[in-house]
């Protein structure tokens, strides 16, 4: 799970190699197969358990700022990857699963906090609002920022949420 989490939160299902995951993590295969029975189920795993971790930081913050801040410390899952990947899973239920915890754990807390601050948005307008903010929170990620060449714009992109956000 440590080599996955480095390898996947960096790249995508398809770029990262099984030779890649049994190199970065010292295990021989069979190990692997036996725990999580191949890469998708190790992807899955990865996934799920970063997504839920992430969500129970994000259920404690109190503003677009914080729930930003948290989205994006430690570049810990690049959502907007995840959202890419999931066409590559071959397996329904892992997508589902996927999607379910996506659901709960990033979706979910974005929405109450919207609501939270704004209760006279639609649930329509909620939804919408939600995935805006983790679409365009995403933009701030260290590895969106580096195609930007390095430009800095995880605070000034996460005030300008707030502001917009605060109506």
């Amino acid at each position: 799970m440590s080599a996955a989490s480095t390898l996947f939160a960096n790249g995508s299902l398809q770029g990262v190699s099984v030779a890649q995951i049994l190199e970065h993590s010292g295990v021989k295969a069979p190990s692997l197969y036996h725990h999580f029975q191949d890469k998708e189920g190790l992807y899955v795993s990865w996934a799920t358990q970063t997504l839920a971790e992430l969500g129970a930081d994000l259920k404690s913050v109190t503003s677009i700022e914080q729930f930003i801040k948290v989205l994006l410390d430690g570049a810990r899952v690049d959502y907007l990857q995840i959202n890419r990947d999931l066409r590559d899973l071959t397996d329904q239920v892992n997508r589902d699963e996927i999607r379910e915890s996506i659901q709960l754990n990033l979706i979910g807390p974005a929405t109450a906090l919207i609501k939270r601050l704004h209760p006279e948005i639609t649930e329509d307008e909620l939804i919408e609002e939600a995935s805006f903010l983790l679409h365009a929170a995403m933009y701030g990620h260290p590895i969106y920022a580096s195609m930007r060449k390095g430009t800095r714009i995880n605070g000034r992109m996460a005030t300008w949420l707030a502001n917009k956000n605060s109506r």
